[in-house]
């Protein structure tokens, strides 16, 4: 019974990790489809942020 109480958390963070990662990937799929990351004349901070956000977000959690 103890080495289910110490697999159960880890199954949460796979569950959840898998859970940002596919919100990730869909907010990034939708903001492509909509033209958010299109760059005409105008630098690609909305492409910037899709990449850099989710890395710092994760290091910031990791950290705590």
């Amino acid at each position: 019974m103890h080495h289910s109480l110490r697999t159960a958390p880890n199954d949460r963070v796979k569950a959840l990790t898998v859970a940002v990662v596919a919100l990730w990937f869909l907010v990034a799929l939708g903001g492509s489809a909509l033209g958010v990351f299109d760059s005409n004349r105008r630098p690609p901070i909305p492409l910037g942020a899709a990449a850099i956000l989710p890395v710092v977000t994760f290091a910031i959690c990791y950290l705590r």
